[in-house]
Order: structure tokens, then C-alpha cells, then sequence
């Protein structure tokens, strides 16, 4: 492929320079991270910051911690997560105690 976007939140941007040889992964790929309210935004921006492309997206108040919580209580998580996603954390148990 000539074009390969890798598509990050903007937390992962943050320690993008803890991946595994990223220097590699910026030769090959186009590094897009998503914009979110983030609480930390670094004073000092490395190299990895500065060659990514900044995405606006909508905010959504979902957290993995809320779906979590959610399994584990028996409450519906339909309209948050995909319907194979809810199968298979169904399927397998996961989030309980």
C-alpha cells in the first residue's frame, strides 16, 4: 500500500515514543490522532507530536470504565458498543466478578 494512515487517540500520542521502534512506524505509515478533551497537554512537543495530524472528531461520553461497570452490574450496554462487541463480552463473561 502507498497510503497507510495509523489512527490513534491523543493519549497514545503522548507515549507513542514508549512503542515499540516508532521512528519505523512513522516511515511507514501517516500518524492521525484523534482530538479529545485531553487534562494533559505536554509543554514540550517531541518529534512524533509535531509529524501527526490532528483530527477533530466529536466527543462522545462512553468510557471503557462506564461499560465496564455496566457489564458487571447487569446493566444494557446496546447502544454503546458494537453488537458483536456485547456478544462476545457476553459470550465470554468478561467484567464480572
Amino acid at each position: 500500500y502507498d497510503n497507510i494512515e495509523l489512527i490513534i487517540g491523543c493519549y497514545n500520542i503522548l507515549k507513542f515514543d514508549t512503542w515499540k521502534q516508532p521512528d519505523n512506524i512513522l516511515q511507514m505509515v501517516k500518524l492521525i490522532v484523534l482530538n479529545r478533551k485531553i487534562k494533559y497537554e505536554p509543554n514540550e512537543k517531541d518529534k512524533y507530536y509535531k509529524s501527526a495530524i490532528f483530527v477533530d472528531t466529536p466527543f462522545i461520553e462512553i468510557s471503557a470504565t462506564e461499560i465496564r461497570n455496566r457489564v458487571r452490574t447487569g446493566k444494557s450496554i446496546d447502544f454503546l458498543v458494537p453488537k458483536n462487541v456485547n456478544q462476545y463480552i457476553y459470550n465470554h463473561n468478561l467484567y464480572k466478578d
